[in-house]
């Protein structure tokens, strides 16, 4: 055994360093980098058919449909004030910022499109609203 705790044997070295990995050592290369991208997009598949339950449950592809038709543009709020969802025994709006979620990650997907507009208010402050339309491929749902 050597002075540091690691084996003076090649082999018994080697296998002392299992736990080693490109990552930890810092050698990432555009391969790594890729197979990590991949594993993450596996981890967090599931993301992706729940945030599509819930739009064709709230009816957001309906609300999206409408306003395609009339050639317009929906903020989440506006999409949110047109969704209706039980609750104790009555009815209330979904909130929007729950809906701008699932409206951003569709959108990664491409099954709606977004758009980012910048919008300077009175006390000269800037905010962003982002408006949604449907993409091709969110009329088959």
């Amino acid at each position: 055994m050597g002075t540091d705790g690691s084996s003076d044997h090649p082999a018994q070295a080697a296998q002392e360093d299992h736990h080693d990995t490109p990552f930890r050592n810092g050698i990432v290369g555009d391969q790594d980098a890729a197979g990590r991208d991949a594993a993450m997009r596996l981890a967090t598949m599931m993301a992706l058919p729940a945030a599509l339950k819930a739009a064709i449950d709230l009816g957001v592809f309906q609300i999206l449909v409408k306003a395609r038709g009339a050639g317009k543009s929906l903020t989440a709020k506006d999409i949110a004030s047109q969704v209706l969802r039980p609750h104790s025994g009555g009815l209330s709006v979904i909130h929007d910022r729950y809906l701008q979620r699932i409206l951003r990650l569709l959108a990664n997907e491409n099954v709606v499109r977004e758009s980012a507009v910048t919008v300077a208010s009175a006390n000269s402050t800037s905010s962003t609203e982002r408006f949604y339309t449907l993409q091709p491929v969110g009329t088959y749902f």
